[in-house]
């Protein structure tokens, strides 16, 4: 049996899953526009995202290209040395 509790408290985190989202949406909107005009004026060479996954992929991209260039020492700092 489940408990009535967890529904609806799954409930109230996929409406705030769906609220976040659209403000993220909106976020990667406005700097989009910004973006574009800030190109537009000074001939900058700023990103211009399609939206929010798009603006999220390039984030994971990120991560992922700093995780290369970290030293193997500093990726293995929580190990113990021998």
């Amino acid at each position: 049996m489940v408990d009535p509790g967890l529904n609806a408290g799954v409930g109230y985190l996929e409406a705030r899953i769906d609220e976040l989202r659209a403000a993220l949406e909106q976020s990667v909107k406005l700097q989009a526009h910004y973006a574009a005009l800030l190109n537009e004026y000074d001939g900058g060479g700023r990103m211009v995202f399609r939206d929010a996954e798009h603006w999220l992929a390039r984030l994971r991209e990120l991560d992922e290209h700093a995780r290369k260039k970290q030293p193997d020492t500093e990726r293995n700092s929580a190990s113990p040395s021998t």
